[in-house]
Order: C-alpha cells, then sequence, then structure tokens
C-alpha cells in the first residue's frame, strides 16, 4: 500500500521538480540576450546607414502586432475589433510626440503592458501544472524576442543605452506579472481581449509610421 501510494504521488512531485523562479529566470535571460543582440544589431546598422533607411523594422512591428491582433480576435473578435481601434488612434495621435517622429513610446508602454499579462498568466498555469506552464513559457519566450527586438530597434536612433534600458524594462514588466501570478490575472481578466488588441493596434500603427518613415528617406535620398 505505502509502494503504491508514493508511485501516485511521484508524478506529482516530479512535474513541479524545476522552481519556478528557475523557469521564469531562463526565460527572462533568453529574452534579454535576444534583445542585446538585436541592439547590436541596430547599432551596427544605424552606423553604417540611416536608422530611417531600414526594412526589418517596420517588418518585426508588423509581425507582432498581427500575431497580437489575432491572438485577441480568436478569443473574441467584437472586443479586439475596439480594442485595436483603441491602441491604433492612441498610438497615431501621439505618434509625433517621441524624440524620432515615431510611435516609440506607445509601443513601449504597450509591449511592457503585454508582457506584465504574460507574466501573470504563465505563473498561473505553472501552479496549475509544471509541464503546460513550461510549454506556454517556451512559446511566449520566442515571441518575447521579438517584441525585445522590436523596442529596441525603435529606440536605437536615440542611443545604446536607450534601446538597453527598453529592452530591460520589458523583461522586468514580465517579472512583476509573474510574481503577482494569479491576482493580477483575476484583475485583468474582463479586459485581456481588449488589452491585447490595444497592444496588436499600437504596434500596427508603430510598422505604419515607421514604413513611411523609410520611404520618406529613401525618396529624399533619390533628389539628393
Amino acid at each position: 500500500m505505502v509502494a503504491g501510494h508514493e508511485t501516485h504521488a511521484n508524478p506529482a512531485t516530479h512535474e513541479s521538480a524545476i522552481p519556478f523562479a528557475v523557469v521564469i529566470g531562463v526565460s527572462v535571460g533568453a529574452s534579454l540576450l535576444i534583445g542585446a543582440m538585436a541592439v547590436m544589431r541596430w547599432q551596427q546598422y544605424n552606423d553604417r546607414h540611416s536608422p530611417r533607411s531600414n526594412w526589418g523594422l517596420p517588418v518585426l512591428l508588423l509581425a507582432v502586432g498581427v500575431v497580437a491582433l489575432l491572438a485577441a480576435a480568436t478569443q473574441h473578435w467584437p472586443l479586439a475589433v475596439g480594442g485595436g481601434i483603441v491602441g491604433g488612434t492612441v498610438a497615431w495621435l501621439g505618434r509625433d510626440q517621441t524624440p524620432h517622429g515615431g510611435c516609440a513610446d506607445a509601443a513601449l508602454g504597450a509591449i511592457v503592458a503585454h508582457r506584465t499579462v504574460e507574466g501573470a498568466v504563465v505563473a498561473s498555469i505553472y501552479a496549475a501544472s509544471a509541464a503546460l506552464g513550461l510549454v506556454g513559457l517556451a512559446l511566449l519566450t520566442v515571441h518575447a524576442g521579438a517584441e525585445t527586438a522590436a523596442v529596441g530597434g525603435l529606440y536605437a536612433p536615440l542611443g545604446r543605452w536607450w534601446a538597453v534600458a527598453t529592452v530591460v524594462a520589458v523583461q522586468l514588466a514580465f517579472v512583476g506579472g509573474a510574481l503577482a501570478g494569479a491576482f493580477l490575472v483575476d484583475i485583468l481578466s474582463p479586459v485581456t481581449v481588449p488589452l491585447l488588441a490595444a497592444v496588436g493596434g499600437v504596434l500596427f500603427v508603430a510598422s505604419v509610421t515607421e514604413y513611411q518613415s523609410v520611404v520618406a528617406h529613401r525618396r529624399t535620398q533619390r533628389h539628393v
């Protein structure tokens, strides 16, 4: 009876063998590494060319934004449409308020909010099932790498330290969300879909404004 009971208990013990702090640390470390590498690449490009001649940044922003919008739409498309419109409008109205004429501040705020929610959701899932939590965290780490690279690219024209600071801020938001865990999920659950869609809307507009900057720069270069 004792042996049978121990055999029954082992899977649960094995499932949560990896401390959550270690798992989060590995994910954040990987995202920071991707962000640091992205900042270095953006800086190297900017040293050789104008920051406004890089097609990669608007494409990356568009990809991350579309993923966020689709994720929201699959849950509740009317709320997703409304959230996307609100987020895009806010970003469009503030597109000329950033130091380099883009939507960097709005995009940074949106991604910070998004990463905070992601951290809380992962913490809640991991508490219920470590296996599912690990799978979700692995997928989010890849997604976070793209978001971090996008933020680093937006702020790279302002200097390396600006870009590094934004990369770190995005990861700190994730850690904060993970520490809050289920408590934050309960608070934000009614607005998760519109918030996610708003993030997508902001990044979509950021992509459009960065694209316009690239096009304008290319036209200017043709007439020089």
